[in-house]
């Protein structure tokens, strides 16, 4: 209890996105609105405080990111949306932002606008310097294109994401997908072995909002609840969904 409150005031984005984690391990925002709504309480009060604001020791688009993503989880997307667009109109460099905004539109089946957001991520200094983050990026750039039927834009884009960063999982799982959907078995399986393989290797930014979302290709684009940490292949994924 003690370390817990000063973590707090050393640094609460750490404490906030720990708390984050593991309320996703334990699928905790899925289940009850109170754990949302005491999370909510938590966040909101690191931006607002005095220190934070004199001091600079919080990441306000950070911390407003990580909301968004809650909400997300507990089915508020009008509110992530809001979380998300104060996250990266409070720092456009944050990259993250859209591209979780980008992923929730396509849920939405705004597709064109997922485009758009997906274009100012890949704007975004933190997206252009981090090749996950370009890769994630580019993947959701190829949903969306999936989503509009441009299957060649879409698997270009996936191909992309595979240049820009070999270790992707993303990218080589839903261009498998997309391979499977136009009858390619053997395109398919080749990819899927090759995700199969990342599974294990990629690296994991905890603010990406695809870490914890599935997106249903196969159905209507709507996201399902996702734990990557609870699968060892490919087959387990497309279970979870």
């Amino acid at each position: 209890m003690v370390a817990t409150e000063i973590m707090k005031r050393v640094d609460p984005y750490a404490v906030a996105i720990a708390l984050f984690t593991e309320m996703h391990r334990r699928h905790a925002f899925m289940r009850s609105g109170h754990h949302f709504v005491a999370f909510k309480a938590l966040v909101d009060s690191y931006v607002t405080t005095k220190e934070a604001n004199a001091e600079s020791q919080l990441d306000y688009a950070a911390l407003r990111n990580l909301l968004g993503m809650a909400s997300m989880m507990s089915g508020k997307d009008d509110e992530a949306e809001q979380e998300f667009l104060r996250a990266a109109n409070a720092d456009p460099n944050i990259g993250y932002a859209w591209i979780n905004l980008g992923l929730l539109y396509i849920a939405e089946k705004r597709f064109d606008e997922a485009l758009a957001m997906i274009k100012n991520a890949r704007d975004a200094r933190a997206v252009k310097t981090a090749p996950f983050l370009l890769a994630n990026a580019l993947t959701v750039r190829g949903l969306a294109l999936w989503g509009k039927h441009d299957l060649q834009g879409a698997a270009d884009s996936f191909l992309l994401a595979a240049r820009v960063y070999p270790q992707t999982f993303f990218g080589y799982y839903y261009w498998a997908k997309l391979m499977e959907s136009v009858g390619d078995v053997d395109a398919a399986t080749l990819l899927t072995e090759r995700a199969n393989v990342n599974i294990f290797n990629f690296e994991v930014y905890p603010e990406s909002v695809l870490l914890y979302f599935g997106v249903r290709t196969d159905k209507d684009f709507s996201l399902s609840h996702l734990n990557l940490n609870a699968v060892r292949n490919v087959a387990e994924v497309a279970a979870q969904q």
